[in-house]
């Protein structure tokens, strides 16, 4: 659906780093196999945010937002082949730390961007 770096305090704590990057795709395209550990929080939105993370080895795996229910988010650091990744704009950018330099070269939005703004982005082939 669409590739992103996400800024937002959860992701920094959770990951340890000053955003990550990620993808959003239909939640009938994914198939988990293995065990998973789930942690719950509360999103912006005040819904639940399901956080899936290996129970091998601790990794954040993927998001599932209820106020996004058709969709998940996927780490790009879970993939197999993070070749092919490339993200086509920043969010939550008002919330990275001061000390990190945000690629300025995507389009970047304080907070989350409507479905217009990201829909008008996947139109322009952004990336």
């Amino acid at each position: 659906m669409f590739t992103v770096n996400c800024h937002c305090s959860a992701c920094q704590k959770i990951s340890g780093a000053p955003y990550v990057s990620a993808l959003r795709v239909p939640v009938a395209a994914l198939q988990i196999r293995g065990e998973v550990r789930k942690a719950a929080r509360h999103g912006d939105s005040g819904q639940v945010v399901e956080d899936g993370f290996c129970a091998e080895c601790g990794s954040r795996m993927f998001s599932f937002a209820a106020s996004l229910e058709a969709s998940v988010g996927l780490f790009a650091t879970s993939l197999d082949d993070q070749s092919w990744y490339r993200p086509q704009f920043n969010i939550y950018v008002s919330r990275a730390p001061h000390w990190h330099n945000v690629d300025r070269t995507l389009p970047s939005f304080d907070t989350v961007p409507s479905p217009r703004d990201v829909q008008n982005l996947i139109v322009r082939g952004v990336n």
